[in-house]
Protein backbone atom coordinates (compact mmCIF):
# COMPACT_ATOMS: atom_id res chain seq x y z
CA UNK A 1 0.00 0.00 0.00
CA UNK A 2 1.40 3.36 -0.98
CA UNK A 3 0.65 5.87 1.75
CA UNK A 4 0.88 9.65 1.55
CA UNK A 5 4.04 11.30 2.87
CA UNK A 6 2.26 12.47 6.03
CA UNK A 7 1.26 8.95 7.13
CA UNK A 8 3.87 9.10 9.90
CA UNK A 9 1.65 11.69 11.59
CA UNK A 10 -1.11 9.12 12.18
CA UNK A 11 -1.87 8.19 15.74
CA UNK A 12 -3.48 5.02 17.12
CA UNK A 13 -7.21 5.31 16.61
CA UNK A 14 -6.96 7.66 13.60
CA UNK A 15 -9.19 6.62 10.73
CA UNK A 16 -7.92 5.92 7.24
CA UNK A 17 -10.15 5.77 4.22
CA UNK A 18 -8.35 3.42 1.84
CA UNK A 19 -9.66 2.53 -1.54
CA UNK A 20 -7.60 0.44 -3.87
CA UNK A 21 -7.77 -1.11 -7.26
CA UNK A 22 -10.52 -3.69 -7.41
CA UNK A 23 -9.29 -5.46 -10.53
CA UNK A 24 -10.12 -8.97 -11.62
CA UNK A 25 -8.88 -12.12 -10.06
CA UNK A 26 -6.74 -14.42 -12.13
CA UNK A 27 -6.22 -18.15 -11.98
CA UNK A 28 -3.48 -20.09 -13.69
CA UNK A 29 -4.76 -22.12 -16.64
CA UNK A 30 -5.67 -25.64 -15.49
CA UNK A 31 -3.30 -27.38 -17.88
CA UNK A 32 -0.33 -25.08 -17.28
CA UNK A 33 2.54 -27.13 -15.89
CA UNK A 34 5.45 -24.98 -17.11
CA UNK A 35 5.28 -21.35 -16.02
CA UNK A 36 7.69 -18.73 -17.33
CA UNK A 37 8.06 -15.51 -15.33
CA UNK A 38 9.80 -12.57 -17.01
CA UNK A 39 11.00 -9.90 -14.61
CA UNK A 40 12.07 -6.41 -15.56
CA UNK A 41 13.98 -3.75 -13.64
CA UNK A 42 11.49 -3.82 -10.73
CA UNK A 43 12.60 -7.38 -9.99
CA UNK A 44 10.52 -10.51 -9.50
CA UNK A 45 8.66 -9.50 -6.32
CA UNK A 46 5.42 -8.49 -8.06
CA UNK A 47 5.33 -11.88 -9.83
CA UNK A 48 5.54 -13.76 -6.54
CA UNK A 49 1.79 -14.49 -6.25
CA UNK A 50 1.90 -16.22 -9.64
CA UNK A 51 5.01 -18.16 -8.65
CA UNK A 52 3.51 -19.23 -5.32
CA UNK A 53 0.28 -20.33 -6.99
CA UNK A 54 2.18 -22.32 -9.62
CA UNK A 55 4.40 -24.03 -7.06
CA UNK A 56 1.36 -24.91 -4.94
CA UNK A 57 0.03 -26.76 -8.01
CA UNK A 58 3.41 -28.50 -8.42
CA UNK A 59 4.09 -26.68 -11.67
CA UNK A 60 7.64 -25.96 -12.82
CA UNK A 61 8.59 -22.29 -12.67
CA UNK A 62 11.41 -20.53 -14.49
CA UNK A 63 12.25 -16.87 -13.86
CA UNK A 64 13.86 -15.09 -16.79
CA UNK A 65 15.53 -11.69 -16.78
CA UNK A 66 17.76 -9.99 -19.33
CA UNK A 67 20.14 -9.00 -16.54
CA UNK A 68 21.06 -10.71 -13.27
CA UNK A 69 19.09 -9.44 -10.30
CA UNK A 70 18.30 -10.32 -6.74
CA UNK A 71 15.75 -13.08 -6.36
CA UNK A 72 14.67 -11.73 -2.99
CA UNK A 73 12.77 -14.31 -1.03
CA UNK A 74 11.50 -16.35 -3.98
CA UNK A 75 11.34 -20.08 -3.46
CA UNK A 76 14.52 -22.04 -4.22
CA UNK A 77 12.32 -24.29 -6.39
CA UNK A 78 12.26 -21.55 -9.03
CA UNK A 79 14.93 -21.87 -11.69
CA UNK A 80 16.49 -18.53 -12.66
CA UNK A 81 17.89 -17.81 -16.11
CA UNK A 82 19.60 -14.56 -16.99
CA UNK A 83 20.61 -13.20 -20.37
CA UNK A 84 18.90 -12.91 -23.74
CA UNK A 85 20.16 -16.27 -25.01
CA UNK A 86 17.82 -18.15 -22.66
CA UNK A 87 14.54 -16.58 -23.74
CA UNK A 88 13.95 -18.72 -26.85
CA UNK A 89 14.40 -21.99 -24.95
CA UNK A 90 12.19 -20.80 -22.12
CA UNK A 91 9.36 -19.67 -24.43
CA UNK A 92 9.40 -22.99 -26.27
CA UNK A 93 9.14 -24.80 -22.92
CA UNK A 94 6.44 -22.61 -21.35
CA UNK A 95 2.73 -23.35 -21.22
CA UNK A 96 2.05 -19.80 -20.06
CA UNK A 97 4.10 -16.63 -19.59
CA UNK A 98 3.72 -13.90 -16.97
CA UNK A 99 5.76 -10.70 -17.37
CA UNK A 100 6.35 -7.56 -15.35
CA UNK A 101 8.17 -5.23 -17.73
CA UNK A 102 8.24 -1.57 -18.67
CA UNK A 103 6.58 -0.46 -21.89
CA UNK A 104 9.66 -0.59 -24.19
CA UNK A 105 10.45 -4.11 -22.98
CA UNK A 106 6.80 -5.16 -23.49
CA UNK A 107 6.95 -3.92 -27.08
CA UNK A 108 10.15 -5.92 -27.56
CA UNK A 109 8.66 -9.06 -26.01
CA UNK A 110 5.49 -8.77 -28.06
CA UNK A 111 7.53 -8.44 -31.26
CA UNK A 112 9.90 -11.26 -30.28
CA UNK A 113 7.01 -13.65 -29.57
CA UNK A 114 5.36 -12.83 -32.90
CA UNK A 115 8.63 -13.24 -34.82
CA UNK A 116 9.50 -16.52 -33.10
CA UNK A 117 6.12 -18.03 -33.92
CA UNK A 118 6.26 -16.74 -37.52
CA UNK A 119 9.71 -18.19 -38.20
CA UNK A 120 8.92 -21.55 -36.57
CA UNK A 121 11.15 -21.10 -33.54
CA UNK A 122 8.27 -22.48 -31.48
CA UNK A 123 4.98 -23.92 -32.70
CA UNK A 124 2.80 -21.14 -31.30
CA UNK A 125 3.01 -18.27 -28.88
CA UNK A 126 1.96 -19.50 -25.44
CA UNK A 127 -0.57 -17.34 -23.59
CA UNK A 128 1.34 -14.35 -22.25
CA UNK A 129 -0.02 -12.19 -19.45
CA UNK A 130 1.54 -8.91 -18.42
CA UNK A 131 1.23 -7.09 -15.14
CA UNK A 132 0.46 -3.42 -15.70
CA UNK A 133 0.90 -1.07 -12.78
CA UNK A 134 -0.15 2.37 -14.06
CA UNK A 135 -1.15 5.24 -11.79
CA UNK A 136 -4.35 4.36 -9.96
CA UNK A 137 -5.58 7.53 -8.27
CA UNK A 138 -9.17 6.42 -7.75
CA UNK A 139 -8.97 2.62 -7.84
CA UNK A 140 -12.48 2.16 -9.24
CA UNK A 141 -12.23 3.35 -12.86
CA UNK A 142 -13.78 6.77 -12.35
CA UNK A 143 -10.72 8.90 -13.17
CA UNK A 144 -9.59 6.92 -16.27
CA UNK A 145 -5.91 7.54 -15.37
CA UNK A 146 -5.16 3.83 -15.72
CA UNK A 147 -6.65 3.40 -19.21
CA UNK A 148 -4.87 0.79 -21.33
CA UNK A 149 -5.34 0.53 -25.12
CA UNK A 150 -6.10 -3.01 -26.30
CA UNK A 151 -7.27 -4.63 -29.52
CA UNK A 152 -10.71 -4.81 -27.89
CA UNK A 153 -10.85 -1.14 -26.98
CA UNK A 154 -9.76 0.71 -23.88
CA UNK A 155 -9.53 -1.21 -20.59
CA UNK A 156 -8.94 0.08 -17.08
CA UNK A 157 -6.06 -1.46 -15.17
CA UNK A 158 -7.76 -0.89 -11.82
CA UNK A 159 -10.98 -2.63 -12.89
CA UNK A 160 -10.07 -4.94 -15.78
CA UNK A 161 -6.47 -5.71 -14.72
CA UNK A 162 -3.89 -5.71 -13.43
CA UNK A 163 -3.08 -8.67 -15.74
CA UNK A 164 -3.63 -8.27 -19.47
CA UNK A 165 -3.03 -10.51 -22.47
CA UNK A 166 0.22 -9.29 -24.02
CA UNK A 167 -0.85 -9.95 -27.58
CA UNK A 168 -4.05 -7.90 -27.07
CA UNK A 169 -2.22 -4.78 -25.93
CA UNK A 170 -1.86 -1.91 -28.40
CA UNK A 171 1.71 -0.95 -27.62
Amino acid sequence: VELPPDWTQLLPGDELDLIGPCGRGHALPDRARNILLIAGPAGPARLRPVADSALARRASVVLFSETPQSLGDLSPEIEARFGPAHLSDAVGWADVIYADLDRPALVGLQNRLREGAANGEWPAVPPAHVLLVPPVPCGVGACLACAVPTTRGWKLACVDGPLFELMELEL
